[in-house]
């Protein structure tokens, strides 16, 4: 058996190619690169989020607690409570009591839309009942992503004292 191979055939298949070039490699290399930094600016940008918004979370959480605390006390007093949770939060509970212009007017609707309940008219000087404010900020310095949250509530206290002259 005799192979017939005529030397031109054989030049057109060796010249042929099969692969990439060096400058076709380079070019999707750089486009891989460029796009792989902007994903990891993408994911840095998305946990960083992720790590502000758990911070808020448990500041909120730490904030509510606080305010929970006081509000199950049977006793309050106006003045400046701080403390530190987790070395990390610190808290500031600010209780000041209520008596502004838009006081009297939140009570005088409480009284009118409330008939046939207790009747406490907390706007009267001897009041059974005692408005307070509760203002808790609650801050995160020494963190990657330092930050505050503050939450506020009213709390009335039914004076004992006043309470057993109106019994007797």
């Amino acid at each position: 058996m005799r192979c017939d191979i005529n030397m031109t055939d054989l030049k057109k298949h060796t010249s042929k190619q099969n692969g990439f070039t060096l400058m076709e490699v380079m070019v999707a290399v750089a486009v891989m690169g460029i796009s792989l930094v902007g994903l990891m600016h993408v994911f840095s940008s998305l946990l960083s989020g992720i790590g502000r918004a758990e911070l808020y979370a448990e500041g909120t959480m730490v904030a509510r607690e606080v305010l929970e605390r006081s509000l199950i006390g049977r006793h309050l007093e106006e003045g400046v409570y701080t403390g530190e949770v987790h070395n990390m939060f610190q808290w500031e509970l600010v209780v000041t009591p209520r008596e502004t212009a838009l006081d009297l007017q939140e009570g005088l609707m409480a009284l009118e839309s409330s008939p046939g309940l207790l009747q406490i008219n907390w706007l009267e000087e001897d009041s059974l009942l005692r408005m307070y404010e509760l203002d808790v900020t609650v801050r995160w310095p020494d963190t990657p992503y330092p930050g505050s949250v503050t939450l506020t509530t009213l709390r009335g206290i039914v004076s004992p004292e006043l309470l057993d002259e109106m019994v007797e």
